[in-house]
C-alpha cells in the first residue's frame, strides 16, 4: 500500500482547511511545518520536554500550552518585570506540570510552544485567519433544506443548488493522488475588499 501511494504521489492537500482539522494535525510530523525554522529550535531542551514529558501530539496540545495565561488574565503567562520566563511560576497549570510531568521549566516550554506554532505555514496555522471565500460561497440554510427536500424526480425538474464550499472538514477527505509538495502549502485565492 505504501509503495503504491509513493508511486502515485499520494499527498494530503486541501485548498482551505477548517480550524478543527488544523488543530487535529500531528505536530511532530506536520506537513505544514517549516523544516528550516523548526530546525533552529528543535534542539532546545524545552522542545524535547514538550514531546517527552508533556506528551504533546497535536497542534491543539501545543496551542494550549502556547496560549496559557496566569491567574491574572490581563498579563501574559510567565512574564516578570525583567521580561524573562520564570521557572517557579505559581499558576495552577505550571504547578501541575512540575508535579505530574516532571517539567523543569514550564516558562521555557510555553516559549517553545509559541515558537513551534510560529513555524507552521500560514495555511496550517490555526492562529492565522484564512480569509478565503468559503463562508461567502457556502449555501444558506434555506438552500441546504431545499437541496435535501429534492429527491429523484424533483431533482430532475428543478436541479440541485451547487455547494461551492471547498473547505476540508474531514481529515480522510484530504488525500489526493498525483499531487506535489507545492499543493500542501498553496493558499486559496482570496477576495480583496477595498
Amino acid at each position: 500500500m505504501v509503495k503504491t501511494a509513493k508511486k502515485y504521489d499520494l499527498q494530503f492537500t486541501a485548498l482551505s482547511i477548517s480550524k478543527e482539522i488544523q488543530l487535529e494535525m500531528p505536530i511532530w510530523s506536520h506537513i505544514g511545518l517549516n523544516e528550516k525554522e523548526f530546525g533552529k529550535i528543535s534542539h532546545r531542551k524545552a522542545v524535547k520536554c514538550l514531546r517527552q514529558k508533556h506528551k504533546t501530539h497535536s497542534v491543539r496540545d501545543i496551542l494550549q500550552i502556547a496560549q496559557r495565561r496566569t491567574t491574572i488574565p490581563r498579563h501574559p503567562h510567565m512574564i516578570n518585570p525583567s521580561g524573562m520566563s520564570r521557572k517557579n511560576c505559581g499558576c495552577p497549570p505550571c504547578k501541575r506540570e512540575r508535579t505530574e510531568y516532571g517539567c523543569e521549566d514550564s516558562g521555557e516550554c510555553v516559549e517553545a510552544a509559541k515558537a513551534i506554532i510560529a513555524c507552521l505555514h500560514p495555511k496550517w496555522n490555526p492562529l492565522v485567519a484564512s480569509n478565503d471565500l468559503c463562508e461567502t460561497l457556502a449555501l444558506t440554510d434555506g438552500e441546504i433544506v431545499s437541496n435535501r427536500s429534492r429527491d429523484g424526480d424533483g431533482c430532475k425538474k428543478q436541479g440541485l443548488i451547487f455547494d461551492s464550499n471547498y473547505r476540508l472538514t474531514e481529515l480522510s477527505n484530504g488525500f489526493r493522488v498525483f499531487a506535489t509538495d507545492a499543493h500542501m502549502t498553496q493558499r486559496p485565492a482570496r477576495r480583496v475588499i477595498p
